[in-house]
């Protein structure tokens, strides 16, 4: 049973390894970022520059290994909340990078909160509905310790309450874990933060890609919190030719 849930909301790259998922973070001016369960909040720093090496680790003894390929959710780009891929060549550049986030690998990736442009420079610029986030699901003995090791200082407990704790047995046996990369508005009616915030994921692996919104709409679009709804890159999807990250960019 996949009973735990780690999700993502801001403007990360996922780059997807044989053993696990490395989520780099853009630097974008003024964001912030944290990790959040219904139980505690951590804050998360990184670096100016050459932030790949600013890991924060994620630990599950309970998480059961999966052998398989991991499965996207939805499967492709002209399904509605798919992953934006990137070139199979790219590299990270740590130089770029302002922190990093190691997990095991998941079962299923799923993709969130779509929103409708066109990635110019693409393969395929045509409007489509994109995620702009990311939900992982693992199988998981949620009464075991999870743990976010940070570079620098102690592993920090983040295991989110459930049915396996022995004081809350009323719960269902599911936890959820979210990361948030959030600027300082709540709206983003002109996309501009989310234009802004998606170049930097493209320049963190060397594409000279940017977003075109459609201007023709009507109705509010006013969201809340302060996720920008960039649109997130994959790399090195499992069972489409993928091969996983060429690695980091030597300079």
């Amino acid at each position: 049973m996949l009973n735990l849930a780690i999700t993502f909301r801001g403007p990360f790259v996922f780059a997807v390894c044989d053993d696990g998922v490395d989520v780099y973070a853009p630097r974008c001016e003024g964001h912030t970022a944290g990790v959040f369960t219904a139980r505690k909040e951590f804050p998360l720093y990184g670096l100016y520059k050459s932030g790949y090496r600013y890991t924060y680790k994620v630990s599950a003894p309970g998480i059961s290994a999966n052998p398989k390929d991991i499965v996207y959710l939805p499967p492709s780009t002209s399904s509605d909340g798919a992953f934006l891929d990137a070139p199979l060549d790219c590299d990270i550049n740590p130089q770029l990078v302002h922190f990093h986030i190691a997990l095991p690998k998941p079962v299923i990736m799923y993709g969130l909160n779509t929103t409708t442009a066109a990635v110019v420079g693409a393969p395929s610029t045509q409007i489509l509905d994109w995620a702009t986030g990311a939900r992982l699901y693992y199988e998981c003995d949620l009464s075991k310790p999870i743990t976010l090791t940070p570079p620098f200082g102690s592993a920090v407990d983040i295991t989110p309450p459930s049915g396996a704790d022995s004081g809350t047995a009323l719960l269902p046996n599911f936890g959820d874990i979210d990361f948030e990369y959030r600027g300082p508005n709540v709206s983003d009616d002109d996309h501009n933060d989310a234009m802004t915030c998606f170049a930097n994921i493209a320049q963190l692996v060397g594409l000279d890609w940017w977003l075109q919104y459609d201007q023709d709409y009507t109705g509010a679009h006013v969201r809340t919190g302060g996720d920008c709804q960039a649109v997130p890159l994959l790399m090195g999807r499992v069972g489409s030719g993928g091969k996983g990250i060429t690695g980091i960019l030597q300079l």
